[in-house]
């Protein structure tokens, strides 16, 4: 088969409520869906929400990467066919169509590189009628998510914590970095009880001093990670924190690339990685930084980007039902938080966090074109 025509769509979904953290506050999606068309008529959709914080795309940059150097690397070329005798070889093939370019500024293209492979990767497989599952077969039947308690007023963390109670959720990460910290956590404690797992989220809102005497003093509230507590760049400043803490340290905006994983690893900085999807690169780079960790015994959560659109969370269902060791699995929020979504099925988690496995033909969801014709801020068409 061959990609005969693709449009680049800039979304802006409103949110229900605003979502914030020490780094940024959002109120609405604004992720980067990539439609490729091919010669036989299939459509194929990816998504890649880019953050200059994180890996230094912005959108304009990002569209720009995906219009100039991305898809030409695969219009009008011969895409590959998954091996049946190793169908996750696939990945490996379309993560060499693309370049590897390095612009000042840009920490990876990570972002882009999501948003075209997945798009990819769909197509190619509903041409083929077989769901992502194929590729990366489940390993279990369903997926549990986390509730994320944004950063707010104590009164709004009463509020979310009540409904993630009569949601049956028993896993809770909330976002620190505030003046109310310990209350907050408190009161998620007092309200969820006991048994539920909770972990903290500081987003690099520390420094090593603080961060420490932070950690210490709420290991009372029975913490079982707090993650990125130190801006990225300071892996000896991490390893520093952990070594003199007792709650295990996750990292994420500090993990971008494999280099990332194995030099964190290297220096002892940390107990989890945190693995996104697009901020990883696609499909192919995440399983690679699974793998490493794995091997280093650094346990891992499947996170995901605030506002992610139904294209994403299919992704990171089928991620996380294949990777078993996972600990805890974030995304699938969908209209719990947005407004809308993009496709025809329901996407968002249910009671207690379950969610099924998707078995559709490609990522398994079906894109609704009048809804990313609704919330475009702009179209480019490439071909």
């Amino acid at each position: 088969m061959k990609i005969v025509e693709a449009n680049i769509y800039l979304l802006s979904i409103p949110f229900k409520f605003s979502f914030g953290h020490y780094l940024k506050k959002h109120s609405f999606s604004d992720s980067i869906i990539v439609e490729l068309i091919s010669d036989a008529g299939v459509r194929g959709y990816g998504e890649g929400i880019a953050r200059e914080f994180v890996t230094g795309e912005t959108v304009k940059k990002s569209v720009n990467h995906i219009k100039t150097v991305l898809l030409p690397a695969i219009l009008k070329k011969v895409l590959p066919a998954p091996d049946r005798q190793n169908p996750m070889k696939i990945l490996s093939e379309i993560k060499r169509m693309f370049p590897t370019n390095k612009e000042p500024g840009i920490l990876a293209w990570n972002a882009s590189l999501c948003a075209v492979e997945l798009a990819t990767v769909d197509c190619i497989l509903k041409e083929m009628k077989e769901s992502l599952n194929y590729v990366l077969p489940p390993s279990s039947k369903n997926v549990t998510y986390s509730g994320v308690l944004t950063s707010g007023s104590p009164e709004s963390t009463v509020n979310f914590a009540k409904l993630f109670k009569g949601a049956g959720l028993r896993h809770i990460k909330i976002k620190v970095g505030g003046t109310d910290d310990h209350r907050r956590i408190g009161i998620v404690r007092e309200i969820m009880g006991p048994s539920v797992s909770i972990r903290l989220d500081a987003n690099g809102a520390f420094d090593v001093k603080t961060a420490i005497s932070f950690i210490n003093s709420v290991a009372g509230f029975r913490i079982d990670c707090i993650e990125q507590p130190v801006m990225r760049g300071g892996v000896k400043d991490l390893a520093v924190v952990r070594s003199s803490t007792s709650i295990p340290i996750m990292v994420d905006e500090s993990l971008v690339t494999l280099h990332d994983a194995k030099r964190l690893i290297e220096k002892k900085a940390c107990d989890y990685f945190n693995l996104r999807i697009s901020k990883c690169g696609g499909l192919f780079n995440t399983l690679a930084i699974a793998d490493i960790a794995k091997k280093s015994g650094i346990k891992i959560q499947l996170g995901c980007h605030v506002g992610e659109t139904a294209v994403l969370s299919a992704a990171g269902r089928h991620l996380a039902a294949y990777l078993p060791d996972a600990e805890f699995v974030e995304g699938s929020f969908s209209t719990l938080l947005l407004t809308d979504d993009i496709s025809t099925e329901k996407i968002e988690f249910g009671k207690g966090g379950k969610a099924p496995l998707l078995t559709g033909p490609g990522l398994g969801v079906n894109i609704r074109r009048e809804a990313l014709l609704k919330y475009a801020e702009n179209i480019i068409n490439v071909s």
